[in-house]
């Protein structure tokens, strides 16, 4: 059994659950308690809209059996928390945990949100596996906020991190080549929004400047090229740091590529 500051954090009933009582008190003393750092989950928050996640980092499973979450200016809502339990757990789309069904440990207030399982060892994060907790965090009152995790067994404690995610269009929750890709893909559409970075309700050119000017872009070193040929360049930025193997993809945005057959310019006499 895993204890901390002498309260047992797995207590099971014969039947091997965990007693919801002692849950709602361990969560709690658990704040004050010297903790393990987790290594692979992360907790985000973007700070243009507040949405919270949890992620695994890791390249193996994490068993997740509960957690709090902490802020230190009471800046989460409860009203937009979108927690485990009915959503995630064997109640709702089982893509947390398919055996068991989540109880909220006690109301959510601005200060903590803390929800878990009765049956250990049944909740699970995928490798790379992103969980959003709705937006549930005033991006006007930002401080420092903090989770405490029952995870693989032990409690760990994680800080949270604030990112600028507008222009993170597949969602890993990094800003990166692979948003681009999505915005190559969905270049265009009124339909499929990914990449719609500014809300204007339609992938275009200034998507493109979205994931370009992006604070979190994160690209390998490699010589500047210039922007894809359709976008008009600004008067302060002409080229943008991309990967070598990315040419070819800024290629492929060419007007040709885009079933556009380019005008040929009249013979000057």
């Amino acid at each position: 059994m895993k204890r901390t500051s002498g309260v047992c954090l797995l207590e099971r009933r014969a039947a091997g659950r965990r007693c919801l009582a002692c849950l709602l008190g361990c969560y709690v003393a658990v704040a004050a308690a010297g903790l393990a750092h987790a290594g692979t989950i992360e907790l985000v928050i973007d700070q243009t809209d507040g949405e919270l996640f949890l992620k695994n980092t890791g390249g193996v499973a994490d068993t997740l059996d509960g957690y709090t979450i902490y802020s230190s200016r009471s800046a989460l809502l409860p009203a937009g928390w979108t927690s485990i339990a009915g959503n995630y757990d064997a109640s709702g789309d089982s893509s947390v945990d398919s055996i068991a069904d989540w109880f909220v440990l006690g109301p959510p207030t601005g200060g903590s949100f803390s929800e878990a399982s009765l049956a250990e060892g049944s909740g699970s994060l995928t490798p790379g596996e992103v969980v959003s907790l709705g937006f549930s965090y005033d991006i006007t009152k930002l401080g420092a906020f903090y989770a405490v995790l029952t995870a693989n067994g032990e409690n760990s404690f994680i800080n949270g991190e604030l990112r600028n995610l507008r222009a993170d269009y597949n969602k890993d929750l990094v800003v990166d080549l692979n948003d681009y890709l999505v915005f190559q893909e969905t270049y265009g559409s009124t339909m499929d929004l990914r990449a719609d970075g500014n809300h204007d309700n339609v992938v275009n050119a200034a998507d493109y400047t979205v994931w370009r000017d992006s604070p979190e872009l994160v690209l390998a070193p490699a010589p500047s090229i210039t922007q894809p040929a359709f976008i008009e360049a600004s008067p302060s930025i002409t080229t943008i740091p991309e990967p070598a193997a990315a040419l070819l993809l800024l290629a492929a945005l060419s007007p040709m590529a885009l079933g556009r057959t380019p005008t040929a310019l009249p013979r000057q006499r």
